[in-house]
């Protein structure tokens, strides 16, 4: 099941032996989607010592392409011919474009999830969005990938900016009524969000909202703005 690759980190380190173990596999023969982690070591001694995994580790491969499906998850169907599971993992890491085709599409995979996202916590006009670990853009362009929808229609935000320190990234959108609907989504095939560590963030799905517009009563005065009660 393992395999070996001439692998370099997002620091710049080579690791001549790198040694990757395939897990954490999901597929679905009907409708051909597929997903398996992968997770690196500097080598051998590495793994069995307990060494800890590369940077750019574990790595995602995710696919929705049928014909992509068929290359590496459809050896999944002789699991109900008698192949083990232990077998299915060894065929598949064996794969003979494993050193090529399939491992460039194997992307970082950061653990860095969103925690939640909401509006009306800070004002009306402006979406946070929280992660469970601060995220950064290579390009400092934090609306890369992003596609924010009110009531199932999709908008441009004027401004996306991380909030150091808070985890969170802050939308400026046009305001809100307390009764809109709002989804949050992240597309990592078009977007550069990573860790601190330069872990690519995986896509999100939809994320919903939470709209709290209109739960806090305050000043409307902005130099004794103050916040008076949460109803």
């Amino acid at each position: 099941m393992p395999f070996i690759l001439d692998y370099t980190d997002p620091g710049g380190s080579a690791h001549p032996e790198s040694y990757w173990i395939a897990g954490a596999i999901s597929y679905n023969n009907l409708l051909k989607t597929g997903q398996i982690i992968f997770q690196g070591y500097h080598d051998k001694d590495a793994f069995d010592n307990g060494d800890g995994q590369l940077a750019g580790s574990p790595r995602l491969f995710a696919t929705t392409d049928p014909a992509l499906f068929d290359q590496y998850f459809q050896k999944g169907q002789r699991l109900y011919s008698g192949l083990s599971f232990q077998g299915w993992l060894e065929s598949f890491a064996q794969n003979e474009d494993i050193t090529d085709h399939f491992f460039e599409l194997a992307l970082v995979y950061a653990p860095a999830g969103v925690y939640s996202a909401e509006i009306g916590g800070i004002n009306k006009t402006t979406l946070a969005v929280i992660f469970l670990d601060e995220v950064t853009s290579a390009t400092d362009d934090y609306l890369l990938g992003i596609t924010i929808r009110v009531n199932g229609s999709p908008i441009t935000p004027a401004l996306g900016a991380k909030q150091t320190g808070l985890n969170s990234i802050w939308y400026t959108i046009a305001a809100v009524d307390a009764d809109d609907l709002l989804d949050w989504e992240y597309d990592a095939s078009v977007g550069d969000l990573a860790d601190n560590a330069g872990q690519l963030q995986q896509s999100s799905g939809l994320v919903i909202v939470n709209n709290q517009v209109g739960t806090f009563l305050r000043f409307n005065v902005a130099e004794n703005s103050k916040l008076l009660l949460t109803l």
